[in-house]
């Protein structure tokens, strides 16, 4: 029995995992969800159902349009698996716990995982996404056993209030923006979801990990520039437009919700029986 539901849940990760392909190219772009007809990014022909098949269709058409034989970007593939993936650990880890709990935590995974990949590409996050990881937690703090309702609420008081602060104290000290207001926002609703301390163990996870990549980022940026003026030793690396440069958080951010959603209490209690 718990193998089928394994893989009911694998499926269904698939299928919203294609959809959610339909979410990230469309909804920055403002464009209808379904409407106009799904097409080739190249040669604009209709994709025909068969041919959208989470999964399978890209196997089957190895990788390529069927009319055009260009490559259907990767990208694709990989939030149908991510969501596949995700959404079967969500069955692992707490479908004996608590049934809604569950599905309201893989359909975060996917909120989430579209998220992160709209932010990444285009610096934003929509308040359609927002909006809906706040209904999920709002269902969760009311109808979901899993936690307390009031630590959902302390949850969201601090993931918002922490980079509130955060915010404000960035820009009064830089004179600009330090991060955008969406990443307070999708932190204050991720912590109604998984409680306030998984959202600090997600804070302290994204912000650690935003903090190297970007850092090995603009030093391999500044060693680049230094290497094509290797000629010119005299020109000297101006880095202050590069520590200025805008960066997405929001892909850290969710890598720190959904590692502490599916890990946070293992690393919690391990935590706590260290001062036991």
């Amino acid at each position: 029995m718990e193998i089928l539901i394994y893989i009911v849940f694998g499926i269904l990760g698939l299928l919203v995992g294609n959809l959610s392909n339909v979410f990230i190219v469309r909804v920055p772009l403002k464009m209808k969800i379904f409407n106009p007809s799904f097409r080739c990014d190249t040669c604009k022909s209709r994709i025909k159902w068969y041919d959208n098949i989470p999964l399978f269709s890209f196997i089957f058409l190895k990788g390529h349009c069927r009319n055009c034989k260009s490559q259907i970007p990767l990208h694709y593939l990989f939030v149908e698996l991510i969501n596949m993936i995700l959404w079967i650990i969500c069955a692992l880890l707490f479908w004996h716990i608590d049934m809604l709990a569950t599905i309201i935590f893989a359909l975060t995974c996917s909120i989430l995982v579209i998220i992160a990949h709209i932010d990444f590409s285009h610096k934003i996050i929509p308040d359609r996404f927002i909006i809906s990881l706040l209904l999920l937690g709002i269902i969760a703090t009311i109808f979901c056993g899993d936690l307390p309702f009031y630590e959902r609420l302390i949850g969201f008081a601090l993931g918002g209030g922490i980079l509130l602060i955060f915010y404000l104290v960035g820009r009064i000290i830089s004179k600009r923006e330090v991060m955008g207001l969406g990443d307070i926002k999708l932190m204050a609703v991720a912590g109604l979801i998984i409680g306030w301390k998984g959202i600090l163990l997600a804070l302290f996870t994204g912000s650690i990990l935003a903090c190297v990549v970007l850092l090995l980022h603009q030093l391999n940026k500044i060693k680049k520039i230094k290497m094509e003026n290797k000629n010119n030793p005299q020109i000297q690396v101006d880095i202050t437009n590069i520590k200025n440069e805008e960066y997405p958080l929001a892909p850290f951010l969710v890598i720190g919700i959904i590692f502490a959603l599916f890990v946070g209490n293992f690393i919690i209690e391990w935590y706590t029986n260290l001062f036991a």
